[in-house]
């Protein structure tokens, strides 16, 4: 509840024991507390980000996600993020081969960068 003010908010970590503790502290899942976020990005948050998604705030206008290895479906939980313009998902920031998104969500979305994710494009016949 400190950093309510705070616009931009960028967390690197990796899962270790001071991750862990960081973790279980209950940081992630307060995250809605900063009224004015509007960039936020995680970059080697493995296992610390899934708990946290449902905690975004819904000021959140740029969301990036580095070597998250986040499940796909955790987006549909993004997309209900109202003024979400920017999204980058960079280098496993997703993990899995097959995306099925919402077709209700991202309202707002401008840009969508997916780079390095190993999702796999098909065609359905259908």
């Amino acid at each position: 509840m400190g950093i309510q003010n705070v616009k931009e908010l960028g967390i690197n970590g990796y899962e270790t024991e001071d991750a862990r503790s960081f973790r279980e502290s209950g940081f992630f899942n307060n995250l809605v507390y900063p009224h004015q976020l509007e960039k936020l990005s995680f970059i080697h948050c493995y296992a610390l980000l899934s708990a946290s998604v449902k905690a975004f705030p819904a000021t959140l206008k740029k969301l990036k996600l580095e070597r998250t290895s986040l499940s796909w479906s955790y987006l549909d939980i993004i997309a209900e993020l109202p003024n979400l313009e920017v999204l980058k998902l960079i280098e496993d920031g997703c993990c899995g081969e097959e995306w099925h998104p919402n077709v209700r969500g991202f309202t707002r979305l401008k840009i969508l960068l997916i780079q390095r994710c190993f999702l796999e494009y098909w065609k359905s016949d259908r």
